[in-house]
């Protein structure tokens, strides 16, 4: 580098600045990707989470008032019913 002429010793500085802008660009294009990826991710997480969470609560709903019929005396026919 030190051996090139002022106008060469330009360019060479030029370039390795626009590969370094480069470099930076794609790394924050990167990381915008990543993190929006993450993001849906957990969003799609904590829907589906919640989703179980309510067809499981309905489930133990069920039971409780099958078991509640059942200590009330009620038929096995009323309570699958």
């Amino acid at each position: 580098v030190m051996n090139l002429s002022e106008k060469e010793r330009i360019a060479y500085e030029w370039h390795i600045e626009e590969m370094r802008y480069q470099i930076s660009m794609d790394r924050s294009r990167f990381l915008d990707g990543l993190f929006e990826g993450r993001n849906e991710g957990l969003n799609e997480g904590l829907a589906k989470g919640k989703a179980e969470g309510k067809a499981e609560g309905k489930a133990e709903g069920k039971r409780q008032f099958a078991r509640m019929m059942k200590e009330n005396g009620e038929p096995l026919e009323k309570i699958v019913a």
